[in-house]
């Protein structure tokens, strides 16, 4: 009988860690795994090891021999239960990524079963992407494959792993909104004759301040409720389940921006009753960045993103406080991260340039030159 357990790791110093973990054999391989989640309470942690079992329990059905079946699984077999294991763990928007990639891997390269792919596969994947992607969405797509294949693995649908090599990319610098273009786009939302259709210009301004101020990713701020904002100690939580890292983080608040969420807070709009404070329909959270392009085009300030903000945060402050302040802030768990893709250091050092001295300068008396020459 298959048996999924839950349990919370200990760390060497002897704390349990805040999120829970599924322990269970795999019935193909009769490998022990341990899988973590990024749950912290007990009772949906149970019911992911319930999703879970079930899960396995397919797997399993008609399973005589498991060396038998590791090699008669199909592709689509591999694939299908693949996908079901990532819907269980992640979000709709993970899963969507995930199935597009094997989508694409499926059309390029026709796989008869996981465990047939080879380098030769994977060199044709890649320049099959060539002609529509760019190198950064390639290596994404490379990145999500080698997921597939480590999973293929531990569940005996995989025996080889292939080498996957990522293209090399030009990295660019992060890029940094000028004060004067947020100040642009803050002002397009005052403006009539700026249409927006999908949230209001008061949506529309509260999340343009906070989103330049805090640096938060797009979901974070969606996901954000009232009952995370902290109005006496100044600050708004951006929790575990909704962040990157999986750890809750605190994000101190100045008075300009209590002022401005307090102000939305007594004539916030919810159309489906909950608490959030940027309410949305799921359903329609793309026409959010239709109004967001109005909104930029209306400013005229180019082609700026949320990522663009957050960065611009980023390198705000890294401007004044030292890089593990940043890290800490943007809630990176590599500093590499946040000084390669969140710090755009370029107007610090313009200015170290400006102060740094020349070799005989003469600090505009040029009458040492003159009598040089």
């Amino acid at each position: 009988m298959i048996s999924v357990s839950v349990f919370q790791r200990t760390r060497k110093a002897g704390v349990k860690t805040k999120t829970w973990s599924l322990r269970y054999q795999c019935p193909i391989s009769g490998k022990r795994i341990i899988e973590a989640t990024k749950v912290t309470r007990k009772s949906v942690a149970k019911e992911l090891a319930r999703k879970k079992q079930r899960e396995l329990e397919l797997i399993a059905s008609g399973i005589q021999n498991p060396a038998d079946r590791l090699h008669r699984a199909t592709w689509a077999e591999a694939r299908k239960a693949f996908l079901d294991s990532v819907r269980v763990r992640n979000s709709e928007g993970t899963f969507e990524n995930y199935q597009r990639s094997l989508e694409h891997f499926e059309r390029i390269v026709q796989p008869r079963s996981a465990r047939s792919i080879t380098a030769v596969d994977v060199e044709r994947f890649v320049a099959g992407l060539h002609e529509t992607c760019k190198p950064v969405t390639i290596n994404k797509h490379l990145r999500q494959l080698g997921r597939f294949l480590r999973w293929g693995k531990d569940m005996g649908f995989v025996d080889h792993i292939p080498k996957l090599t990522k293209l090399k990319q030009d990295r660019k610098l992060p890029v940094k909104i000028p004060p004067d273009a947020q100040a642009k786009l803050l002002a397009a939302t005052h403006d009539p004759d700026c249409e927006v259709r999908f949230r209001s210009r008061g949506w529309w301004r509260v999340w343009i301040k906070t989103l330049f101020y805090t640096g938060c990713r797009r979901g974070e701020l969606l996901n954000l409720i009232w009952d995370d904002i902290s109005w006496d100690e100044k600050h708004l939580l951006v929790q575990a389940e909704h962040e990157k890292t999986h750890r809750d983080r605190v994000i101190p608040l100045c008075d300009g921006i209590l002022e401005a969420l307090k102000t939305w807070w007594t004539a916030s709009e919810s159309p489906d009753g909950s608490m959030h404070v940027f309410p949305v329909v799921q359903e329609s959270c793309r026409q959010v960045y239709d109004d967001w392009i109005r909104i930029r085009e209306y400013a005229g300030v180019g082609d700026v993103t949320f990522k663009n903000a957050r960065s611009t945060a980023g390198s705000e402050l890294a401007a004044e406080h030292p890089l593990p302040v940043v890290q800490g802030w943007l809630g990176h768990s590599n500093p590499n991260t946040t000084s390669q893709y969140y710090v755009n250091s370029q107007d610090s050092v313009r200015a170290a340039a400006a102060r740094r001295k020349v070799i005989g300068d003469t600090n505009g008396d040029t009458s040492q030159l003159a009598e040089d020459g």
